[in-house]
């Protein structure tokens, strides 16, 4: 990472007077930390930063993806989602209703994995925003953030897929009931899903049981009407024979 460094040229009682010691007079470092610090000593100002826990797979502090048809990062901080560069978007948490993963399933059998999903974000206005194209790899990390943040994920179920929400719980504070509720949310689910793929695979046995009854009643007729038809045309040739 590019390196700077910066001489301040005020008077020293300026700088322990004015700015009671805020401002150094020389500042060197990563380039994006000697910006912040001079502007944190210059305007008196806090700096947010991107929250500790938010990481991207590699170990940036920002996530890749799409907001409409641009390209760009979403910064997670201690309270608000931040998008740059265009459209430069803010979503403090506290605004937000719920927040819903899409193409997160598994493929079906012997079709491609997707290597990317969509995550929407839900106002309490009732507007959405969809960020878009974010690396399957950046999954598990942003699903964490959000139950860290203890933000509704709409889709618990789907979104915990793969995931050890055992030892989260473990790992979360006895009074944590949010993680609690978070795991309770997505093994109850996830149970509605598998009672609703045994009905279905129920009907499908009535189906198939239905389906072996009728073929068996219409096998017979079929073999009747067959008997049927021989006897009639015997009958018919014999009947001929005599005339003769």
């Amino acid at each position: 990472e590019e390196e700077l460094s910066v001489s301040v040229d005020l008077p020293d009682q300026v700088l322990r007077e004015k700015y009671k010691g805020k401002l150094s007079k020389s500042v060197r470092g990563p380039s994006h930390e000697v910006i912040a610090q001079l502007l944190h000593g210059l305007t008196g100002k806090k700096i947010n930063q991107p929250a500790p826990e938010f990481k991207a797979a590699g170990g940036a502090q920002a996530i890749r993806c799409a907001l409409k048809a641009d390209d760009g990062y979403l910064f997670g901080f201690d309270k608000a989602f931040l998008f740059v560069n265009k459209p430069t978007t803010l979503l403090p948490f506290d605004t937000l209703s719920a927040v819903e993963f899409k193409r997160v399933e598994k493929s079906a059998a012997g079709s491609a994995a997707s290597k990317s999903f969509d995550m929407v974000v839900y106002r309490k206005s009732g507007e959405s925003v969809t960020f878009s194209n974010i690396r399957r790899g950046e999954y598990s990390s942003l699903f964490h953030f959000l139950v860290a943040k203890k933000l509704r994920i709409k889709n618990i179920h789907k979104g915990a897929s793969g995931l050890d929400l055992d030892n989260e719980v473990d790992a979360a504070e006895p009074d944590d009931l949010h993680m609690r509720r978070v795991k309770r949310d997505a093994e109850e689910a996830a149970a509605l899903d598998d009672d609703d793929d045994d009905d279905d695979d129920d009907d499908d046995e009535e189906s198939d049981e239905d389906f072996k009854a009728g073929d068996d009643s219409d096998v017979d007729e079929e073999y009747e009407e067959d008997d049927c038809s021989d006897d009639e045309e015997a009958a018919m040739k014999k009947s001929k024979g005599k005339k003769r």
